[in-house]
């Protein structure tokens, strides 16, 4: 490809987006802000992307404002490329990046209030006297939110599969995870999702993480079964001699990460044997 052409004046997400995804998918270097010729529009090697009024995938013409019924011009580039070789990702990257800029594009939703969206960060930009420069931060915004968005999509699928085929212990009552991934969109993908109270982890500050299995999945804030009162906010052997007077011993009762948090969500333990005795525990009382 031979550059990309998108609209001149106010910029938005989504001509934004478009130049991201060029650069990204067609190695495009030449960004272009003007009204396309019809000679433009014609060449399949020149991308023309939310202006010149043509939605034509072969001569890679990808306007939406010409019919209310197409979505943004970055959902018709996305649905003409292939974002990832993997397709449940590239739904996965549409569905959470690509959709929400349309919508916002093509007023299915709100531009928010405050700059808690990117539609709302890109326009922001706008306020710069310097428009081209502040153009080229957009991209390089957008093409930072696409990377991540793949990279998330990937993570996504990842966690997925370990999820659904990691074991369950303590009959069946604890599900043992390898590693921490994002386990709360996937657990109920399980069969025996209804049995599971908590989840048990290696954490990333070191030893284990034992987190209870929210009432309402994904992310509820009620557990299925609380900590108990009894340990709430307790720490190293305080927390271990509680377990004891129960018969559950800890291997490493006055390592750092033993605790039990005060809202009584989550404990920690350091080894794998001493977070299973704290599930234990905690479905015993």
């Amino acid at each position: 490809m031979k550059r990309i052409i998108v609209h001149p004046g106010v910029f938005h997400a989504d001509d934004a987006l478009c130049v991201a995804l060029a650069k990204k998918y067609f190695g495009v270097e030449e960004v272009v802000r003007a009204n396309p010729t019809q000679e433009d529009l014609d060449d399949p090697n020149i991308i023309v992307a939310d202006v010149g009024g043509v939605y034509d995938i072969a001569k890679n013409n990808y306007d939406h404002h010409q019919d209310r019924e197409l979505p943004a011009a970055c959902k018709l580039m996305a649905d003409a490329l292939e974002l990832h070789s993997n397709c449940s990702i590239h739904s996965r990257v549409v569905e959470q990046l690509i959709i929400p800029i349309s919508d916002v594009d093509t007023g299915k939703t709100n531009l928010p209030g405050n700059l808690n969206s990117l539609s709302a960060v890109v326009h922001a930009l706008n306020s710069y006297k310097a428009k081209e420069r502040a153009f080229h931060t957009a991209v390089t915004i957008m093409g930072a939110a696409l990377d991540a968005a793949i990279a998330a999509a990937e993570e996504w699928h990842r966690a997925y599969n370990i999820v659904v085929s990691a074991e369950a212990a303590n009959n069946d009552s604890v599900l043992v995870l390898s590693e921490y991934v994002s386990w709360q969109e996937h657990i109920s993908e399980r069969d025996d999702v209804d049995k599971l109270y908590y989840v048990i982890y290696p954490s990333l500050r070191g030893g284990y993480s034992v987190f209870q299995v929210p009432k309402e999945l994904p992310y509820g804030r009620e557990g299925k079964k609380s900590f108990p009162e009894e340990i709430a906010g307790k720490r190293g052997v305080e927390l271990a001699s509680v377990l004891e007077k129960h018969g559950l011993k800890l291997e490493s009762p006055d390592a750092p990460s033993v605790f039990c948090h005060p809202g009584r969500f989550c404990a920690g333990a350091e080894t794998l044997t001493d977070a299973l005795k704290i599930a234990q525990y905690a479905l015993g009382t």
